[in-house]
C-alpha cells in the first residue's frame, strides 16, 4: 500500500494481493483517520459481500469466486466498538459485463486498487436496538 497526502485528502494506491479491508484499516491507523470518506475503483478477486435484512435484522453474505472490476466504492470511516470501521459498499463487474453489489465484507486486490480518503472529525457508531444496527451517532 501507497499513499499520499494532498491538501485535504489521501491518495491511497493498493498493489496485487493486498487485502482492501484490512489495508484501509492499516491506513487509517497509520495516518489517525477518526472520521471521513472513501472513494475507490480497481481491479479485485475473490469479494465477499453482505445485504442487511431490516425484517430480519441480520446480514446475509455470499462470497464470490473470479476476478471482478471494482466499478464503483464508496464508504466512510467511523468507530464502531472503539476501533476503526471502514463500512464499504461497492459495485463489481464480471467479464460477462454482469454487476453485483452490496456491503463490501472483502476482497483481495488482483491487479490495483485506487482510493480518495477524504479525512473528518471523529465519527462514533452506536448500537440501535429498533433498527439493529451501529449508526452514527452525531449527537
Amino acid at each position: 500500500m501507497y499513499y499520499r497526502k494532498e491538501r485535504d485528502k489521501y491518495i491511497l494506491y493498493m498493489k496485487k494481493g493486498e487485502f482492501v479491508t484490512d489495508s484501509l484499516k492499516k491506513f487509517a491507523k497509520e495516518v489517525e483517520i477518526q472520521g471521513g470518506a472513501i472513494l475507490g475503483i480497481g481491479a479485485i478477486s475473490d469479494p465477499t459481500l453482505s445485504y442487511f435484512n431490516a425484517r430480519t435484522k441480520e446480514y446475509l453474505s455470499k462470497s464470490f469466486n473470479g476476478k471482478y472490476e471494482l466499478l464503483s466504492c464508496i464508504g466512510n470511516f467511523s468507530f464502531k466498538e472503539e476501533k476503526i470501521f471502514p463500512h464499504i459498499h461497492a459495485v463489481l463487474g464480471s467479464n460477462k459485463f454482469e454487476t453485483i453489489g452490496g456491503h463490501l465484507t472483502d476482497c483481495i486486490v488482483e491487479v490495483t486498487a485506487e482510493f480518495f480518503i477524504f479525512p473528518s472529525k471523529k465519527i462514533e457508531r452506536k448500537f440501535d436496538e429498533k433498527i439493529g444496527l451501529f449508526l452514527w451517532d452525531l449527537e
